[in-house]
């Protein structure tokens, strides 16, 4: 009865049962109009919420690819240089080497004066030592460079990803 009174039907336009609510057409047509104006407006704000959910993952997309950038930029002059401190050190180790056989050549001259041998020996113990120096800063390098790679890598996958 309270339903009825509420949208307002007259005794004519509906009936109550003993388990069931009967109505005319009029009637069944008014009580559909209001559910299907309730449903609407229940649409819109799901699509509103939808919206605004779907901008912000928009945003945070381009957020990321903006970020992404200088990254990558970043990594790309790190490996210039990376290059370059390569081909650097690889003269370097050149210049070691030659100053090694030059120094074995002299040594095995001035074997015979005892403190001149002690004189090369010393030295020739400190360039071997930056000898090595170099050479395990260039195996360093070497696991510098393929970290990067995979860096780099991971970055492109993720602009791809991205885009």
């Amino acid at each position: 009865r309270q339903l009825l009174t509420l949208c307002s039907f007259s005794d004519s336009d509906a009936q109550i049962g003993a388990t069931k609510v009967f109505l005319k057409d009029p009637a069944y047509k008014k009580i559909e109009a209001m559910r299907n104006a309730k449903l609407d407006h229940l649409a819109i704000a799901v699509q509103r919420y939808v919206r605004v959910k779907e901008s912000y993952y928009v945003k945070h997309c381009k957020f990321l690819w903006l970020t992404s950038i200088p990254i990558q930029r970043f990594a790309r002059g790190r490996y210039s240089h990376y290059i370059f401190r390569t081909k650097e050190l690889a003269w370097e180790c050149k210049k070691l080497t030659a100053a090694v056989y030059l120094q074995r050549n002299a040594r095995a001259r001035l074997s015979g004066r005892l403190t001149l041998r002690r004189r090369v020996i010393h030295f020739a113990k400190l360039i071997q030592a930056c000898a090595r120096a170099c050479q395990s800063q260039g195996q360093l390098r070497v696991k510098q460079a393929v970290a990067y790679e995979r860096t780099e890598a991971a970055v492109a996958v993720l602009q791809r990803l991205l885009r």
